[in-house]
């Protein structure tokens, strides 16, 4: 078995374009795994925190932060 790896490596090895090519293809897949559980993981923190955090207080204290920032312009 450790022989049939070290072959695989060495074949993987001598050919640079493989190599490139595999790890492209491995830098998508993880690149993509990445963005889909973070939108997912993302989506049910603010469906949560919808319906914890009353959302018309954050906008207000949003609309005084801008509000501060133009009287100080």
């Amino acid at each position: 078995m450790d022989n049939m790896r070290v072959a695989e490596y060495v074949e993987i090895m001598s050919n640079p374009a493989k190599l490139i090519w595999m790890n492209f293809v491995l830098g998508l897949a993880r690149g993509l795994g990445m963005g889909i559980g973070l939108t997912i993981i993302l989506g049910l923190f603010l469906y949560i925190l919808q319906s914890w955090v009353d959302l018309p207080f954050i906008g207000k204290w949003i609309a005084d932060l801008l509000e501060i920032v133009e009287k100080n312009r």
